[in-house]
C-alpha cells in the first residue's frame, strides 16, 4: 500500500492507494474422489475415502482507495469540535478456473455407487465494487467526549446500500487521560 499525508492549513488529508493479490493452486493426483461406506481398511467408521478432484486455480485481486480528512479542532463557546469525513473505494476481482473434469461419489455397502456428483472444467469469474463514506465529530466538553456519526456502504453485488449509525461517549475520570470510560453504539 502506499500511503500520503498532506497538512493543510485547515486539516490533515491521509490518502492511501493499495493492491493485494491472493492466489491458490491446488493439484490432486487423481480426477475421482469416492468414500466407500464399507472397507476394511477405513477409519473407526468403517469408511475410507480415496482419490483426489484434480487442479484447481483460483485468486482474488483487491484494489483499494482511501481518503480521510481531518479537521483541525476549533472550538465554538465551551465546547470543541474535530469533525471528520473520509471514503473508501474497494474493487475486488475474483476468479476460478477448474483444469480437468472430475467426480466424487459414495460406494454404498452393496457395491453400488451414490451420490455421484461431476463437476465439469471450466472458469469463473467475479468483480465487486464497494463504495463506502463516512463522518463523525469528536464533541468534547471538559473531560467528556461525545462523537455522533454515520456510514454508508454500497456494493454492487446485491446493490446492498447500508446506512450504520455511529455513536461514541467518553469520559475521562481524573482529566489526565489515565483513567478512560467508554461507551459506543455501532452497527
Amino acid at each position: 500500500a502506499w500511503d500520503m499525508d498532506t497538512q493543510l492549513a485547515w486539516a490533515k488529508l491521509r490518502t492511501t492507494v493499495g493492491w493485494d493479490h491472493i492466489s491458490d493452486y491446488t493439484r490432486h493426483d487423481h480426477d475421482i474422489w469416492y468414500t466407500e461406506l464399507s472397507c476394511t481398511y477405513g477409519d473407526i467408521t468403517g469408511r475410507c475415502t480415496r482419490g483426489g478432484l484434480g487442479h484447481i486455480s483460483q485468486a482474488v485481486d483487491n484494489y483499494t482507495f482511501k481518503t480521510r480528512l481531518d479537521w483541525q479542532k476549533f472550538t465554538v463557546g465551551n465546547v470543541s469540535h474535530q469533525p471528520y469525513f473520509g471514503a473508501e473505494y474497494i474493487y475486488s476481482d475474483a476468479w476460478t478456473e477448474r483444469h480437468n473434469q472430475s467426480e466424487s461419489y459414495v460406494i454404498n455397502a452393496a457395491g453400488k455407487k451414490t451420490n455421484h456428483t461431476i463437476y465439469h472444467k471450466g472458469k469463473g469469474s467475479l468483480g465487486i465494487d464497494n463504495y463506502t463514506l463516512y463522518m463523525a465529530d469528536r464533541i468534547s466538553w471538559r473531560n467528556v467526549s461525545l462523537m455522533p456519526g454515520v456510514r454508508y456502504d454500497y456494493d454492487n453485488y446485491l446493490s446492498n446500500h447500508n446506512i450504520s449509525p455511529r455513536f461514541m461517549t467518553e469520559w475521562d475520570i481524573f482529566a489526565d487521560q489515565t483513567s478512560m470510560i467508554t461507551a459506543g453504539y455501532n452497527r
